[in-house]
C-alpha cells in the first residue's frame, strides 16, 4: 500500500515468477513489493523478499532472527555492502564518462556493431571488460539510449578492434 491506496497487481505479475531470497520458494511477482516501474506504470523490478518474509522480518522478529543466525546476517550485510560498492563505482564511472563526453551521435550504428560482437560469441561482460566501461553502459546502448557520446563510441569501437569511421561513415565523410 502506498499512501493508503492498495496497489492491484497486473495480470502479468501473476505469470512472472521469482525465488524469494529468504524462504527459497518460487512465487509470482505479485507476491513481492515493487521497487521500480516502467514509464507505462508496469512493474520493472521487485524486491528480493516476498511480502510474507518481509513481514516476518519487521520489528522484534527481525532482531530475534539476527540473534539466532548471526553468521547468516553477517554474510547478508557483507554481500549488500559489496553490491553497493560495485554499484557506486559503476555509476561514478558512467557519470565521469558522460562529463567529458563530447558531441552526441545516433546510437544505431554502434548498436549494430555491438550486436555483431554479441553474435560473434563475445558476451556483454567480456565486452565491458575489454572497453573498461560498466556492463550496464553496454546494455543501455543496446536497449535504451538513443544517442551515444563520441568519446564513448570511440572507446568501445576501438577497444573491440573496430574503426570509428567504419561504423560511423558520416564522420569519415566530414573529415575528408
Amino acid at each position: 500500500m502506498s499512501q493508503g491506496v492498495a496497489r492491484v497487481p497486473r495480470a502479468e505479475e501473476w505469470i512472472l515468477k521469482k525465488r524469494c531470497s529468504l524462504c527459497g520458494e518460487t512465487k509470482p511477482w505479485a507476491k513481492f513489493s515493487p521497487r521500480r516501474y516502467w514509464p507505462d506504470g508496469s512493474v520493472r523490478v521487485v524486491s528480493s523478499h516476498c511480502t510474507a518474509c518481509k513481514s516476518k522480518l519487521s520489528g522484534p522478529r527481525k532482531a530475534k532472527m539476527r540473534e539466532e543466525q548471526p553468521e547468516r546476517w553477517a554474510r547478508y550485510k557483507a554481500s549488500q555492502a559489496d553490491w553497493q560498492r560495485r554499484n557506486r563505482r559503476a555509476v561514478a564511472a558512467e557519470r565521469a564518462a558522460a562529463s567529458h563526453a563530447g558531441p552526441r551521435l545516433p546510437v544505431g550504428p554502434i548498436r549494430e556493431f555491438l550486436q555483431q560482437q554479441l553474435d560473434s560469441g563475445r558476451g556483454m561482460a567480456e565486452m565491458a571488460d575489454l572497453c573498461d566501461v560498466p556492463e550496464r553502459a553496454i546494455y543501455r546502448l543496446l536497449h535504451e539510449h538513443e544517442h551515444v557520446s563520441l568519446h564513448l563510441a570511440d572507446t568501445i569501437i576501438t577497444r573491440l578492434d573496430g574503426r570509428l569511421y567504419d561504423v560511423y561513415t558520416e564522420l569519415g565523410e566530414l573529415a575528408a
